[in-house]
């Protein structure tokens, strides 16, 4: 069975994708550790960067389907 791609679908990932770059930013990038390790620090930045590029391609995406023409 193919799932249906609707506007609730779009809103669904944008949602998801702003839980996981909350937990990121309040138990990773906050972590004790995290602060100590730059290294580490910058890896997990660079993750949270394309998570949140992830999240403004689809919210535009979701934008451009189902909102232009309301």
């Amino acid at each position: 069975m193919k799932l249906q791609n609707d506007k609730f679908s779009y809103h669904e990932l944008l949602d998801r994708l702003h839980l996981i770059l909350s937990n990121v930013d309040d138990f990773l990038l906050d972590h004790p550790v995290t602060q100590h390790e730059k290294k580490v620090r910058k890896m997990i930045e660079k993750a949270s960067n394309k998570l949140s590029d992830a999240y403004q391609e689809i919210g535009r995406i979701e934008f451009e389907k189902f909102e232009k023409w309301v």
